[in-house]
């Protein structure tokens, strides 16, 4: 879309709208007078037609990445342990913890590109992390493995932690595929993944195998005393 006006003010081509006499300002300038919750009008030209398009409301931008975890429900970070695999939500207190107050200049360039560049396409977004491999028999040879983004799980795009937990629940097929960036792929069977997890709590006496705001009612009974 080429956007022609904002709230009944013609933008210019170089992004200016008039302010004052022989004044002009950045059309940036218009946004930044809208309140949270205030509508907003604008003309966009898009294949060739002019259309008149309305913003029900003003709303601020969703990170992908959170700055802090202060103000949730549950302040602690959000995890996932299948068997073995540790996943959580990248966030820059994760990086801080795992990279040094430098986690700019320190972190691989891949996690640092979307820490800073990209944002959230909807509520609810975020990436997922595995950080580490717990030892355990089924995923001997995997213990290196740390700090990968994942993609998909059975060729399912991830946007958050809660839907690898559904994707996990909801698996019919014989293999669960994670996919991490880079192409790189780590399989498990289906079948062995429920008792393995089971197994790497007991081994490293963890309570639970997922975080209070990811565990699902059918799986608290299961959980450990």
């Amino acid at each position: 879309d080429v956007l022609l006006s904002f709230d009944g003010k013609p933008i210019a081509n170089d992004g200016t709208i008039a302010f004052r006499k022989h004044e002009r300002v950045a059309f940036s300038w218009l946004v930044a007078q809208k309140f949270y919750g205030e509508p907003a009008e604008f003309t966009v030209l898009r294949d060739g037609q002019v259309l008149d398009l309305k913003v029900e409301d003003f709303h601020p931008e969703v990170p992908l990445v959170p700055v802090h975890i202060f103000g949730r429900v549950h302040e602690s970070p959000s995890y996932m342990i299948v068997a073995g695999l540790v996943f959580t939500t990248l966030n820059v207190p994760f990086l801080r913890s795992e990279f040094g107050e430098e986690w700019s200049s320190e972190a691989p360039v891949e996690i640092v590109q979307r820490v800073l560049h990209h944002r959230a396409e909807a509520k609810g977004d975020e990436l997922v992390m595995m950080t580490q491999v717990l030892a355990h028999d089924l995923t001997v040879g995997y213990e290196d493995l740390e700090n990968m983004l994942l993609q998909t799980v059975n060729g399912t795009p991830i946007r958050n932690l809660q839907q690898v937990v559904d994707c996990i629940e909801g698996c019919t097929s014989e293999y669960v595929r994670f996919g991490f960036l880079d192409n790189f792929a780590l399989v498990l069977r289906r079948g062995d993944v429920d008792k393995a997890t089971a197994e790497a709590l007991e081994q490293h006496n963890i309570p639970a195998a997922t975080s209070p705001d990811l565990r699902s009612e059918a799986a608290r009974p299961a959980e450990r005393e």
